[in-house]
């Protein structure tokens, strides 16, 4: 459970997190979340931007920061070379 302090009010927030035995299952339990409807608009997101966007959207961040942090994180590694055609 995590409490966040917003504007001066006290918002409750239960949280569920996964864990799974192998890398293959974590990949399809991604794709199984992402595929719960908050979320699809995600799915045909063309860049990273947003796509963090359309998950903040959803529900998924606490953070007001969430898009700006995770694409400090984007940037700073330069993760976007790991993007392509998968075709």
């Amino acid at each position: 459970m995590i409490y966040a302090l917003l504007n001066i009010f006290l918002f409750f927030i239960l949280i569920y997190f996964s864990s799974f035995a192998d890398m293959h299952s974590g990949v399809q339990g991604y794709y199984q979340f992402v595929d719960y409807p908050p979320y699809k608009s995600a799915k045909t997101a063309k860049d990273p931007r947003s796509y963090l966007e359309a998950m903040k959207a959803g529900g998924y961040a606490t953070s007001i920061n969430y898009v700006d942090n995770c694409m400090r994180i984007v940037t700073q590694y330069n993760l976007t070379k790991y993007d392509g055609d998968t075709t």
